[in-house]
C-alpha cells in the first residue's frame, strides 16, 4: 500500500512539475533559514557546557555598592578572594585563577637558550592555578606529573608549540622540558619549563588560552587584597544554591560597614551563564547579545511560516485542480481515510525533498557565512549538533506536513462525488473554492503582513545608520583608555612633544580633556623582579632580587608621610624619567648609610643609571627591596575624553583611529585598550545586512504567494471577466478590478503590520541617544513598494484570463 501512496504522490508531483518546484524551493529556504538560525542559537547556548563541573563552576566578581545600590560589577578579583573564599565557606571545594599576563592578555615568547629566534606572539596567555586541569575539561596532548605546581613552569597549546617547535612539532617529538622565555622577562632571570602541551578549548567557551604560566611565578603583590586582577572560578558542591552565598557575602560587608558608604562585596555567578549576555567589566571575552538571539529565532520562525502558507496555498489550488481524479478515485472505492493518507504522504514527500535540499544550502552557506555577516558564525559540526539539528528538521518536516496537508484533505473530502466528477472548472465556481480562497486570502494577507515588517524594519535600520553616519553634526564625548607600551630611549625632550601634542588637541577642541598615568585604573599594573641596584661604584652585590613597581606622582600625591626624605615624582607627568623612589630595604641592600645621603645618588643598572629622588618607609616588617620608576619609558595609560562628531559606531571608530595615528607618530606602538565600539559597529552592520537578506526571502516568498492566488482568482472569475467584457467592461477596468481585491489584502495586512512595526523600531531605536523620528514615510515606503510588485504580479498572471475571447471563457465554465 505503502509503494501505491508513493507512486501517486510522484505521479501528482510530476503533473504539476512547476508548481512542485515552486514548493519545494519557498521550503527549502524556510528549512535552511531555520537551521542556519538554530545552529547558531544552540551554539550560543551550549557555551561552557562542555565541561562536566560546568553546572556547579561559578565565577566569582567583584560588585561595588552605594547606598545599598550596584555601581559597577567586575569580572576580577584581589589574588587572595579563591582560598579564602573556599576556606570561609564548606560549599566551595575547589578554585582556580586565572591572572591576565598582560592587560590584553598577550604575551610574546622565543625559544630558550636560542634567543636569536624570532619572538612568537601569543594572543592569550594568563598566570593559572595546577587547578585548573582538573576543574576544566581541557585536552591534554602531553604533561608532567606536576603540571603548574612549580615555579616557572608553562603549558602552552600545540598552537603554540607548532611557532615555537616546528621541527619537532612536525616530527611529532615530544617537547616536555624545553625551555621558553617571555620576551618581557628580565635576561637573567629563570626561563620558563614546559610541562603540559594542549589543545586550544573549543570554540564555545568564555575562557580561551594558548599560555598558562605557574601562578607561583606571577605577581609579587598577589597578596595586595585592593588590586583586582585576578578572574577567579569555584567548585560548588552539588545541590547549593549560590545566590545564598551571595546574600552571606552581601551581609557580611553591610554588616560591618555604613550602608551609606562606597563598598564592595563578593559575588558568585553561574559558569554556564556568563556568555549567555551577563554584562561586567573586564570580560575574558564579550558575552553575546541576547538581542540577536531573541531577533534571530523570531526571524527564523517567520520565515518558515511564510514558506509553509506558500505552500499550503499551492496545496489548495492543486486540490481543486484534482478534483475530478479524487471524484474517479471515490467512484471506484477509495475511503475518505485512504484519500486522507495519499494527500499526506504527497505532502511528506514535497517536504522531505525540501529538507534535503534546505540542508544542502544549510551546509554551504554555513562555510560561507563570516563573509556576509561578522558574527562569530560556528563552522563545522559535531555528533551532538548534528543530532540536535536532524531532530529539528524532523519536527520543522512533521509540523510542515501537518500545516501544508490539513486543510487540502478537508477540502477534497468534502467534495461531493457528483460535484468532483464535474471537474475542476465548475469547482472553482463552488461553495468549497469560495472557502479555500477566503483560507488563501488569509494565509496571504500574513504574509504580506509580515513582509511588511522585514522591508519597514530593514528600511528603519537603514536610515537610522545613515542618520548616525551622515546627518549627526553635534559633538560628543566619549571616555576612552589607551596604552602606550614604553620606549627606552623616552627622555625629557619626548615627554615635552607628547604633553605638548595633548595640549594642542584641547585647544583645537579635538578632545575634551586627557589624564596620563603609569597607573592602570588607579592600580599598579606591572610590578617585575629585577636584578639588584648597587651605587656607582660600589663592588659589592647582593644576592637576590630588587621588585620594580611603575607608578606615577599620583601614587603617594595626598600622603607625603610615606616618605622619609627626598620628594615624590614630579606632577610634570615623564619629567623623572631617570629618577627612582626606594624603599628602606632597597637602600639598606645598597649599602647606603642614611635616607638623606642616597637622595640625588646615581645607582644601576636598570637599562640606564638612575638618580634617587626619593625613599619611603617598608609597607611592611619584610617588604622586600622595593624600586619606582615611571616617565614615558614604560607602560603608560592614557583617559582620554575624546569629542566625536556623530555618534555611530562607525564614526566612533573613524575619530579613534585618526586620533591613535597621530599619537603614534610620537608614541609608535600606541593603542586603544577599549573595543567595544568596534563590537558595537559590527553589531549595527551585521543587523543590517540580517534585516536585507531575510527581507529579500521574505520578498521573494510573499511575491510567489501573490504570484499563485492571483492565478486562482484569475481562474476562479474567468466567467465573470467574461461577462464584463460581454457588458462592455475595459480591460484596464478589469484589472482595475483584480488589482483592488490584492490591494485590500496589502491594506488588511498593513493594519496588522503597523502596530508591530510601531512598537518594534521604537524599542530598538531607544537603544541610541541619537535616533530617527518614527514617520509616516517609512511605513508609506514598504506599502507602496508591495503594491508595485503586487500589480506586476497580477497583470503578469491575469492578462491571459482578461484578453480570452469572453465567448469562451463563458462556455469553458459551462462545459
Amino acid at each position: 500500500m505503502l509503494k501505491s501512496f508513493l507512486l501517486i504522490s510522484l505521479r501528482g508531483m510530476w503533473s504539476k512539475n512547476s508548481t512542485t518546484l515552486l514548493n519545494i524551493t519557498c521550503l527549502a529556504l524556510g528549512i535552511a533559514s531555520c537551521l542556519f538560525i538554530s545552529n547558531f542559537i544552540i551554539h550560543e547556548l551550549s557555551f561552557d557546557r562542555f565541561h562536566a563541573n560546568s553546572s556547579n563552576l561559578y565565577r566569582v566578581e567583584t560588585h561595588s555598592y552605594h547606598f545599598q545600590d550596584i555601581t559597577k560589577k567586575d569580572a576580577l578579583t584581589p589574588f587572595e578572594e579563591g582560598p579564602k573564599l573556599t576556606d570561609e565557606f564548606n560549599e566551595i571545594t575547589g578554585y582556580f585563577r586565572l591572572i591576565p599576563y598582560s592587560e590584553n592578555r598577550s604575551a610574546f615568547l622565543k625559544t630558550h637558550p636560542n634567543t636569536k629566534k624570532k619572538t612568537n606572539y601569543v594572543e592569550t596567555a594568563y598566570f593559572a592555578d595546577p587547578s585548573i586541569f582538573s576543574l576544566l575539561d581541557i585536552d591534554i596532548i602531553e604533561k608532567r606529573e606536576h603540571l603548574l605546581a612549580k615555579t616557572n613552569t608553562i603549558a602552552i597549546s600545540a598552537q603554540v608549540v607548532e611557532m615555537l617547535f616546528p621541527e619537532k612539532f612536525n616530527s611529532g617529538q615530544s617537547i616536555l622540558g624545553e625551555k621558553v622565555r617571555p620576551e618581557s622577562l628580565d635576561k637573567l632571570a629563570e626561563p620558563y619549563e614546559v610541562v603540559a602541551v594542549f589543545n586550544q578549548l573549543p570554540k564555545n567557551s568564555h575562557l580561551h588560552f594558548d599560555a598558562l604560566f605557574s601562578i607561583e611565578s606571577s605577581h609579587p603583590y598577589k597578596a595586595d587584597a585592593k588590586i583586582l586582577d585576578t578572574h577567579t572560578y569555584v567548585l560548588l558542591n552539588e545541590n547549593v544554591d549560590y545566590r545564598t552565598l551571595n546574600s552571606q557575602l552581601y551581609k557580611e560587608k553591610t554588616d560591618t560597614q555604613n550602608p551609606s558608604a562606597f563598598f564592595s562585596s563578593s559575588a558568585l555567578f553561574p559558569f554556564e551563564k556568563i556568555h549567555l549576555g551577563h554584562q561586567t567589566s573586564n570580560q575574558p571575552s564579550p558575552p553575546t547579545s541576547s538581542i540577536l538571539l531573541a531577533f534571530l529565532g523570531a526571524i527564523g520562525i517567520i520565515v518558515l511560516l511564510l514558506s509553509t502558507t506558500n505552500y499550503a496555498n499551492n496545496s489548495i489550488i492543486k486540490a481543486l485542480d484534482r478534483a475530478k481524479e479524487v471524484g474517479i478515485r471515490k467512484l471506484l472505492g477509495v475511503t475518505p481515510n485512504s484519500l486522507r493518507k495519499s494527500i499526506f504522504y504527497e505532502a511528506l514527500l514535497i517536504n522531505l525533498v525540501a529538507a534535503l535540499l534546505g540542508t544542502v544550502i544549510f551546509i554551504i552557506g554555513q562555510k560561507s557565512a563570516d563573509l556576509f555577516i561578522d558574527i562569530g558564525y560556528p563552522v563545522g559540526l559535531n555528533s551532538e549538533r548534528i543530532t540536535l539539528l536532524v531532530l529539528i528538521v524532523a519536527f520543522l518536516v512533521a509540523i510542515s506536513t501537518f500545516l501544508t496537508a490539513s486543510y487540502p484533505s478537508y477540502l477534497l473530502n468534502s467534495l461531493k462525488l457528483t460535484q468532483a466528477l464535474k471537474g475542476k472548472n465548475l469547482i472553482f465556481q463552488s461553495k468549497q473554492s469560495s472557502r479555500g480562497a477566503r483560507v488563501m486570502k488569509g494565509l496571504l494577507v500574513f504574509q504580506l503582513a509580515m513582509c511588511l515588517v522585514f522591508i519597514s524594519g530593514a528600511y528603519v535600520v537603514y536610515k537610522q545608520l545613515e542618520f548616525l553616519k551622515e546627518k549627526d553634526n553635534r559633538n560628543i564625548v566619549i571616555e576612552v583608555l589607551g596604552k602606550f607600551p614604553g620606549l627606552t630611549g623616552a627622555n625629557e625632550y619626548a615627554a615635552d612633544l607628547n604633553m605638548s601634542y595633548l595640549y594642542e588637541a584641547v585647544r583645537e577642541e579635538k578632545i575634551n580633556s586627557f589624564k596620563v598615568s603609569n597607573l592602570y585604573n588607579g592600580q599598579i599594573n606591572m610590578r617585575q623582579e629585577i636584578e639588584p641596584l648597587y651605587q656607582k661604584g660600589d663592588s659589592s652585590s647582593f644576592q637576590g632580587k630588587f621588585i620594580l613597581s611603575l607608578i606615577d606622582h599620583n601614587y603617594w600625591k595626598n600622603d607625603s608621610t610615606h616618605f622619609i626624605s627626598g620628594a615624590n615624582f614630579s606632577s610634570k607627568f615623564g619629567e623623572d624619567y631617570r629618577g627612582i623612589i626606594v624603599n628602606e630595604s632597597a637602600l639598606e641592600k645598597m649599602n647606603f648609610h642614611n635616607p638623606e645621603s642616597a637622595i640625588g645618588a646615581e645607582v644601576g643598572k636598570y637599562n640606564s643609571m638612575l638618580t634617587i629622588k626619593g625613599v619611603v618607609q617598608n609597607e611592611t616588617k619584610n617588604e622586600p627591596p622595593m624600586v619606582y620608576v615611571t616617565g614615558f619609558r614604560y607602560p603608560t595609560y592614557f583617559n582620554i575624553s575624546l569629542n566625536v562628531k556623530g555618534s555611530s559606531a562607525e564614526k566612533i571608530n573613524s575619530a579613534l583611529t585618526q586620533f591613535q595615528n597621530d599619537l603614534q607618530y610620537d608614541l609608535p606602538k600606541f593603542y586603544f585598550i577599549t573595543r567595544s565600539f568596534e563590537n558595537q559597529s559590527k553589531l549595527e552592520k551585521n543587523l543590517l545586512s540580517l534585516f536585507v537578506l531575510f527581507t529579500a526571502v521574505a520578498i521573494f516568498i510573499a511575491c510567489i504567494g501573490v504570484y499563485t492566488l492571483s492565478a486562482f482568482t484569475a481562474q476562479k472569475r474567468t466567467k465573470e471577466i467574461g461577462m464584463r467584457k460581454i457588458l462592455g467592461a475595459t480591460v484596464p477596468q478589469v484589472l482595475y478590478i483584480l488589482i483592488y481585491d490584492f490591494i485590500r489584502l496589502i491594506f488588511i495586512g498593513s493594519t496588522i503590520s503597523i502596530p508591530l512595526i510601531v512598537i518594534g523600531v521604537r524599542n530598538w531605536l531607544s537603544n541610541f541617544t541619537y535616533r530617527i523620528e518614527l514617520q509616516p514615510l517609512m511605513l508609506i515606503v514598504p506599502i507602496l513598494i508591495l503594491c508595485i510588485l503586487s500589480a506586476g504580479l497580477i497583470i503578469k498572471q491575469s492578462w491571459k484570463a482578461i484578453v480570452v475571447n469572453p465567448l469562451n471563457a463563458i462556455s469553458n465554465i459551462t462545459h
